[in-house]
């Protein structure tokens, strides 16, 4: 008997293992060493939004009250998104400052149309300061809004076109990070010079996650029916979805803030 073609396979499988093991260990130590951070803090960055997505699944689980604390309008995860899009925003300008100081004018160019962005972000969420001042929702924008409120992702026309937006960037910080997913010391001189500037753009890879639950959730809107029976309860998991995206951007301002302070 060939004992040999019998271990084959099993043998195959132990040195795949392996291999992805090592693969793993290097990125760990690769992550830890760009964070700047401990590798359990590292790990913790990296697995967050999957604790904040089960933690959404367990309120809604324990029952319509502690939901509705943790998903409704002006509630724990919505006020929390506005704090981090707010930290992300603030953090962004130290990142233009930094860019511009140093000469990379393009950058920081590019930088200052992402805060521009996530100013939109921030005064959509807030519905422009309406809830915050008191304001009342005028007439003509009532019956256009489906929420009633001074925003503009809620009107009738946009809704998709703040859709694909999402789906744009869940995307971008999923598939970039993980193209780019290679120990350093595995990449040539080439390839490690355009990884230095791509990844003053692109998410580092530990927080694609961040950016991945806004990609299969858009997806999932798009392409499938939400279920009656669970409609408020599914729609409301929207805001945990974008309280993981926020903290997401404010995770990559950190990260490039750190970046640059280490390289200057």
């Amino acid at each position: 008997m060939d004992y040999t073609s019998i271990s084959s396979p099993r043998l195959k499988e132990e040195t795949t293992s392996a291999s992805t093991a090592g693969l793993l260990q290097q990125l760990l130590a690769e992550s830890t060493h760009e964070w700047k951070l401990s590798p359990r803090l590292v790990s913790l960055i990296a697995l967050a939004p999957i604790f904040i997505a089960l933690a959404g699944v367990v309120t809604a689980l324990i029952g319509g009250k502690v939901y509705r604390a943790f998903t409704g309008e002006d509630r724990f995860a919505e006020n929390l998104q506005v704090f981090l899009w707010l930290l992300a925003f603030g953090l962004g300008f130290l990142v233009i400052k930094r860019h511009w100081l140093a000469g990379r004018f393009v950058m920081a160019l590019l930088y200052l149309c992402l805060n521009a962005g996530i100013f939109v972000i921030i005064g959509e969420e807030v519905s422009w300061g309406q809830r915050i001042l008191g304001l009342e929702t005028p007439e003509t924008l009532k019956t256009v809004n489906r929420q009633r409120e001074i925003n503009i992702h809620s009107l009738e026309g946009m809704i998709d076109t703040f859709r694909s937006f999402y789906l744009i960037i869940g995307a971008y910080g999923t598939i970039l990070p993980l193209l780019f997913m290679r120990p350093q010391n595995s990449t040539g001189g080439a390839f490690a010079r355009r990884r230095a500037v791509i990844s003053m753009l692109v998410p580092h890879y530990t927080l694609a996650l961040y950016f991945l639950a806004t990609l299969v959730w858009r997806i999932y809107l798009g392409f499938w029916r939400l279920p009656d029976k669970y409609y408020f309860v599914m729609t409301k998991y929207s805001e945990v979805i974008e309280l993981i995206l926020a903290m997401g951007f404010f995770l990559f301002m950190s990260f490039q803030l750190r970046k640059i302070s280490e390289d200057g």
